[in-house]
């Protein structure tokens, strides 16, 4: 048997990462990956540049920083989706600005179960968007104890 390169072992071990990436468009909006993720796939700073270079703007395709995630997102899809939405984002008390909402998306959760299936399908994240509202609501509990914001009663 052939012994297989490790760099290309590496870079097709990560492909599945890069196409939630990849795949931001017209049908889904958002993408992100985590900087850890990132100084895997490219851990000399020659080869984080060509990935940077993958992915810098291009059309209604933007990139942004948020916390530990790179985010790819589809401008001109996200900030329809964010107006189409404007009473439950404002309900919720989360932004309809695309930057700030991305900021919020990435330090908060969505704990509201509507909020949490329109976040859900801007991924185009069919997993999520089916879930039932006491999964999302557990979820949310279970979030609220990993960060620390649970109630002691």
């Amino acid at each position: 048997m052939k012994k297989i390169n490790k760099e290309f072992q590496r870079k097709i071990k990560f492909r599945k990462y890069l196409k939630c990436l990849d795949d931001v468009g017209p049908n889904k909006v958002l993408g992100d990956l985590p900087w850890w993720t990132i100084r895997v796939i490219a851990p000399t700073h020659a080869e984080q540049e060509k990935f940077f270079d993958v992915y810098m703007e291009n059309g209604d395709v933007k990139t942004t920083a948020s916390g530990p995630m790179f985010v790819v997102y589809d401008e001109g899809g996200l900030i329809s989706a964010l107006n189409s939405k404007q009473e439950l984002l404002s309900r919720c008390g989360w932004p309809v600005e695309p930057l700030e909402f991305i900021k919020k998306l990435h330090s908060d959760f969505a704990e509201n179960p509507e909020l949490f299936r329109f976040i859900a399908s801007l991924y185009n994240d069919k997993v999520n968007i089916g879930l039932s509202d006491n999964q999302i609501l557990n979820r949310a509990k279970a979030q609220r104890c990993l960060c620390g914001k649970h109630n002691k009663d």
